[in-house]
């Protein structure tokens, strides 16, 4: 019954593009009496828990045993034996699940509470309003074991609520009411409403620009805030603000101007710029970008129209976008989504 709630909480936050985009966050279960942790499959979506296996079973002392003794150590050895047959591979995040005592454990990647965690220096700002939980923050580091140690490094017995710097939110719990709870009240605490954008996209301009290219419109209207709402443009524009972005969308977002139309009809390969922002007409997506990288791209429009007036984000620096570019693990998720 504990699998099938497991499903049932990931396809309610996997639909919610303010928890979940794509095929990020992850999700598990643990049960003690057969030794087993369900882990979600690297690569698939939340959203479709309900309707398709997306579920890995995993050996829960094996698993941890072997990270304690080698934390790079391949998962697939752990994996039961028809896991390997269906050629699906455990979350990049399994050896924190695995390692948190809790038996559910479900990362978000709120955008409310990503507003908060993208900023310098956040600590402070949130304390008063996570008052009375019992919460951590941890400072950026790559997904996978790297995070996993700074974890078990920094939380305490009754830490329920873990802050991913750059990342998300981790809520632990014994049992589905209590995810639930903890959810909503993190949510309603760092609840940060979107600011309007008056402007509207140039869409006449937009198609013009692009015909004739590997270019397109947004599937989602909202995206057009990256390049109509002044801060948010100036902000995007800077570099990556979480690893999935860099994962789905690259390192940069190129920026041009009408002028520069010959230039985009040349654009014409899987490597060119995901999207091209052009400031106050609105946005273009190359048609290689995946759904994943298309809820992205609206999750991070989201983030930026959601952080206050005073702020100063922190980027992602050059050596962790490195880290993430030729990762196997976030190279396979790639492919993983590359078709949906």
């Amino acid at each position: 019954m504990s699998v099938q709630e497991l499903a049932q909480i990931s396809a309610k936050y996997g639909r919610n593009l303010s928890l979940i985009q794509g095929a990020g966050g992850n999700t598990s279960y643990k049960c003690y009496q057969s030794d087993c942790i369900w882990i979600k499959a690297s690569g698939k979506w939340l959203g479709n828990a309900l309707n398709e296996n997306i579920f890995i079973p995993l050996k829960l002392s094996e698993l941890k045993r072997s990270f304690l003794l080698d934390s790079t150590r391949s998962l697939h050895h752990h994996m039961i034996e028809h896991s390997v047959e269906s050629g699906l591979r455990p979350s990049i995040e399994t050896s924190m699940h695995a390692l948190l005592p809790h038996k559910f454990v479900v990362h978000l990647h709120s955008t409310s509470v990503l507003a908060w965690l993208v900023q310098k220096d956040i600590e402070s700002k949130i304390a008063d309003r996570l008052a009375g939980l019992n919460w951590c923050l941890i400072d950026y580091v790559k997904p996978g074991a790297s995070l996993t140690e700074s974890i078990l490094n920094t939380i305490k017995q009754d830490t329920n609520i873990i802050l991913l710097e750059n990342h998300g939110v981790v809520i632990l719990g014994d049992s589905i009411t209590e995810i639930f709870q903890l959810v909503r009240q993190v949510e309603s605490k760092l609840y940060r409403p979107k600011r309007s954008t008056t402007p509207y996209a140039n869409i006449t301009s937009l198609l013009a620009l692009s015909a004739g290219s590997d270019y397109r419109l947004p599937s989602y209207p909202d995206i057009h805030s990256l390049a109509l709402d002044k801060s948010s443009y100036l902000a995007a524009i800077k570099g990556p603000l979480t690893p999935d972005q860099v994962v789905f969308l690259g390192d940069s977002i190129k920026t041009m101007t009408q002028s520069m139309n010959t230039d985009l009809k040349t654009e014409n390969s899987a490597s060119s710029p995901k999207m091209i922002l052009l400031e106050g007409k609105g946005v273009l997506v190359n048609k290689h970008v995946c759904k994943t990288g298309e809820q992205l791209a609206y999750g991070l429009s989201s983030v930026l129209l959601k952080l206050p007036e005073k702020h100063v984000i922190r980027y992602l620096s050059d050596s962790e976008i490195m880290e993430l570019i030729n990762w196997d693990a976030e190279t396979y998720r790639r492919s993983m989504t590359s078709s949906i």
